[in-house]
């Protein structure tokens, strides 16, 4: 069983990036669709977005990020340690084509 899902392609409205899936961030996932108010980070520029009633990428308030912590006080620390190790990647591969 997979730990992401495949959804219908969309562009990140932060990046304009092409995205057709998300994966979970929790170690014990129970369910891997995303669902409206779910928050998710973008693999390409790592920007915070958030499920809209659509399930359509949007960019989350500030109001809406601090419910979101509020309710889940692990979330914020969970999704700062993706964008982390999505930046670190993204570097990495950034230096490898500078060397070639």
């Amino acid at each position: 069983m997979s730990d992401s899902a495949r959804l219908p392609l969309q562009r990140c409205p932060c990046c304009g990036w092409s995205l057709d899936a998300a994966s979970v961030i929790s170690e014990n996932p129970t369910r891997y669709l995303p669902k409206r108010g779910d928050l998710t980070v973008c693999f390409y520029c790592s920007s915070t977005l958030r499920f809209s009633n659509l399930l359509t990428l949007v960019i989350p308030t500030p109001s809406q990020l601090q419910r979101a912590f509020k309710e889940n006080p692990e979330l914020e620390h969970q999704i700062d340690s993706l964008k982390l190790a999505i930046m670190k990647s993204r570097n990495r591969k950034i230096s490898k084509e500078k060397l070639q």
